[in-house]
Formats: C-alpha cells, sequence, structure tokens
C-alpha cells in the first residue's frame, strides 16, 4: 500500500548523494534492504517545503521498509560534508502528530521528535534529533503506526481547503553499535558487522 510508505524529505545534495553516479548508490540501497527506494522529482513536495529539496520514498514489506530506513539513514550519516548536530526529516499523516504519540515515540527510541503542519496537506512535518539509532528507532516507530492507522482505516487523507475556508521498549543496544555481532546476537540490526568495512555499500 503506498500510503504505508516511509517518506523523507532531505536537500537536494543529499538526494544526489544516495542516487549515485548512474544509480549506483540507490540500486545498492535497494539491493542490501530488500525495499523499493525512489527519489521523487524536484518539486514535487507538499507545501510548507522548501520545493528545491526531495522527498526519498521507502516501500516494500514491513521489514524491508525498517530495513530501508536504517540503510538510508546510515547511508546519510555518512556524507563527508554532513556534521552534527543530526537532524531526519520525516513525512507523516497528521493522525501521528498529536502530543500523545509524539511523546510515545519519544519515550520508546531516545529521539527528541518536532513536528508541524503543513498548510492545505494531510500530514506533518517530523524532525527527528539525536543519535543515529535513535533517530531509526523513531522513524521506524512511526513506520509501524503508519501502518497500524491505514490498517484500521482511520488514516484518510483530507481535502485541501477551499479560498474562502478559514485559514514501547526496545533491545538493548550493544556498546558499539557498528561492532561485529557476537554468535547469540545475530538478529540484532544494532549488533551488525559495518556495512562500510564490508564494502557491500561503496559510496564514494
Amino acid at each position: 500500500n503506498p500510503r504505508t510508505n516511509a517518506k523523507f524529505v532531505v536537500a537536494t545534495q543529499v538526494a544526489g548523494w544516495i542516487i549515485g553516479k548512474q544509480g549506483r548508490h540507490i540500486r545498492e540501497l535497494q539491493d542490501n534492504s530488500g525495499a523499493h527506494i525512489q527519489v521523487l522529482k524536484e518539486g514535487e513536495v507538499p507545501p510548507g517545503v522548501p520545493p528545491s529539496d526531495r522527498i526519498v520514498e521507502i516501500g516494500g514489506r514491513h521489514e524491508a521498509k525498517a530495513e530501508g530506513i536504517q540503510i538510508i539513514l546510515m547511508a546519510v550519516d555518512s556524507m563527508p560534508a554532513m556534521s552534527a548536530p543530526r537532524e531526519t526529516l520525516m513525512l507523516i499523516p497528521r493522525q501521528l502528530t498529536s502530543e500523545a504519540e509524539v511523546k510515545d515515540v519519544r519515550q520508546m527510541s531516545g529521539c527528541e521528535v518536532e513536528v508541524r503542519d503543513l498548510p492545505a496537506h494531510d500530514e506533518g512535518l517530523c524532525t527527528l534529533l539525536g543519535s543515529l539509532e535513535a533517530r531509526v528507532k523513531a522513524a521506524q516507530q512511526f513506520l509501524k503506526r503508519l501502518e497500524e492507522v491505514v490498517g484500521d482505516g482511520s488514516f484518510v487523507a483530507e481535502k485541501a481547503p477551499t479560498a474562502a475556508a478559514p485559514a514501547r521498549s526496545f533491545p538493548e543496544k550493544p556498546e558499539d553499535p557498528w561492532a561485529k555481532p557476537a554468535p547469540s546476537a545475530q538478529d540484532d540490526p544494532w549488533s551488525r558487522a559495518d556495512p562500510w568495512t564490508k564494502g557491500w555499500l561503496n559510496l564514494e
């Protein structure tokens, strides 16, 4: 269901980094996540978002989308020009922008979450601030909630106003998230081997 796709807003240069020369990098990202990842054309952003920004959309099965979120955020954080503080911009339905929803994501991820509504649009722009792991957990939790509200029918796209209208707990992470996993921890995505040293995502 396209309505359950995870959507992130990135600057033009970040979009270029994700795509890579002749689309090589984005194909590697897709191959290693199992998700369908696409960068929308310039100008295909909702009102309230700089028109030069781009949307990165991640689709597929839940597990593939969750893995795609992690891989995309890792790739963006690896950009040499990027510097702290790190932040991730994510589009979420207005149903998930309530204080209760945001508080829940904060508590479960340890990530700082700021949300603002977008004019004449059925989504809000969510800013995730914190470590890479915290931002990934927050984005994955929003993805889970998105799939839940779409599944129970509570996500209904809102019509743009006319001119006359008035204006949970996560597994404990290891000390080093990039350390090679112990044999008993192979299922923990944060104890996986460093993908950059394995060479499966060669971003140059």
